[in-house]
């Protein structure tokens, strides 16, 4: 019952945690698996903050900056593209219009599904099924945006595979995710395929299924149970093999 105001200080925080009112704990068994949501009365972002920050946490929020532009958010995406170099320098008259345009992103999500009950909030977990897998595996070492940066590239490449998006979009989703200088490399704990996805039949996701969000054409995703889970073995084992 205690009003809440967030100042983030990280790129992460500021773009996607702080927003959405989610306290999550994390579990040896899985991510995020405890928890409970209070919304907050304000959010203060104040760029300047991210000037303290290490490349490898400033790099972390990138991960969840190119979530947006993959779920078709054209203004983060034409910055990717157009402004990569400026993003990395931490230019703040660039910084200012990324962070609000994620944001309102997920504000306008958030607001239509604020306790993640009809399946929209859920899409802004592109990425995150194998991520989450990721840290769980990692004992939570991996950054989680460093995780989500991979499991976009996993998501791209299964999206793909099921015929759910073109190579055009695949090429270019690939490309956004590059203009960041985001992780490509799996780490050493996360080269069995079958462990990964064990985890992620506990992803809070899962109805006993294996679930995953998926891309759509053009931009956006979708909450998609029972995924085949021969054609994810088949994908994440390339794709482990790939980035080893």
């Amino acid at each position: 019952g205690i009003d809440i105001v967030h100042v983030p200080t990280t790129l992460l925080a500021q773009v996607d945690s702080s927003i959405g009112g989610k306290c999550g704990i994390n579990l040896e068994v899985g991510k995020n698996l405890v928890g409970a949501f209070h919304q907050s009365k304000l959010i203060f972002a104040d760029t300047k903050v991210l000037e303290t920050l290490s490349d490898n946490d400033f790099s972390s929020g990138l991960g969840e900056v190119a979530k947006y532009a993959l779920l078709g958010n054209e203004t983060v995406a034409k910055m990717l593209e157009n402004q990569s170099d400026s993003i990395l320098k931490r230019d703040p008259e660039v910084l200012v219009p990324l962070i609000k345009s994620c944001m309102n992103q997920k504000l306008y999500v958030v607001s239509r599904d604020p306790l993640e009950k009809n399946g929209l909030r859920a899409t802004l977990n592109l990425g995150h099924t194998l991520a989450h897998a990721i840290e769980t595996q990692t004992k939570y070492e991996l950054a989680h945006g460093k995780a989500v940066a991979l499991g976009l590239r996993f998501c791209i490449e299964l999206s793909f595979k099921l015929g759910r998006i073109p190579q055009s979009q695949k090429e270019k989703s690939i490309s956004l995710i590059d203009s960041l200088n985001l992780i490509n490399e799996i780490p050493t704990e996360c080269k069995n395929a079958k462990s990964l996805i064990d985890l992620m039949y506990s992803d809070k996701k899962s109805s006993g299924d294996l679930a995953f969000v998926l891309m759509t054409v053009g931009g956006g995703s979708e909450l998609v149970h029972d995924v085949d889970v021969s054609i994810v073995e088949s994908a994440l084992s390339e794709f482990i093999k790939s980035r080893s």
